[in-house]
């Protein structure tokens, strides 16, 4: 009994510390509907952006965030992305490599102009750049940020030898907000219910 015991709490702290050290580089939007994982911490000293990130103005000298990261889609519904704007001089895109959508690029996109995506076709965005390979998910030159229910893009073009990921900035967030594991709950719920209706019946 005393080893089993001991075995058990050996495993409990084993899990505990594990659980401790992933959480570090995991971050949630408030509304649980995206999570960025994984990568490292990056905070830059100074980024432009005319879109307004994030409250407005047109520069904003510090953003904290992760790169190398990966950015994962909690629930099965649609999800916004919004063109917040560009500080690049090249020509820079972000787009889907699967199903018909349309894409931002610097030298044509307005401020504000969303692509909404279908749940299949999520982890296919991607940046490309001028001077740059494209940056797929997760990638050392996009770094991610959670802010409110929103997780914000910024692609770094590698031109220039300045590292500030503000060469095209896309917003992300999700159509609707009614978490997976709630409507897993919830139809838990119902089918318990049946069945206990169903051997009622069948007693009666």
């Amino acid at each position: 009994m005393k080893k089993l015991a001991a075995g058990l709490t050996i495993t409990l702290l084993t899990l505990f510390a594990s659980s401790t050290v992933s959480a570090a580089f995991v971050t949630d939007t408030d509304d649980g509907a995206l999570t960025i994982s994984g990568g490292s911490t990056f905070t830059t000293s100074s980024a432009n952006y005319p879109g307004g990130f994030p409250d407005g103005n047109h520069v904003f000298g510090v953003m904290a965030g992760f790169t190398g990261a990966t950015l994962l889609f909690n629930l099965i519904t649609e999800y916004e992305f919004e063109y917040m704007g560009k500080e690049a001089g090249d020509t820079n895109t972000f787009a889907f490599a699967s199903g018909s959508y349309s894409s931002f690029d610097t030298s044509s996109s307005l401020i504000g102009d969303d692509i909404v995506v279908g749940a299949a076709d999520l982890v296919s965005w991607f940046f490309d750049g001028n001077n740059s390979n494209p940056a797929t998910n997760p990638s050392p030159n996009i770094l991610m940020a959670a802010l409110g229910n929103y997780v914000w893009l910024g692609f770094d073009d590698r031109e220039g030898g300045h590292v500030d990921y503000d060469d095209l900035v896309v917003r992300v967030s999700a159509v609707s907000a009614v978490p997976v594991p709630a409507a897993i709950w919830l139809f838990g719920t119902a089918l318990i219910g049946f069945v206990g209706f169903s051997r009622r019946t069948v007693v009666t």
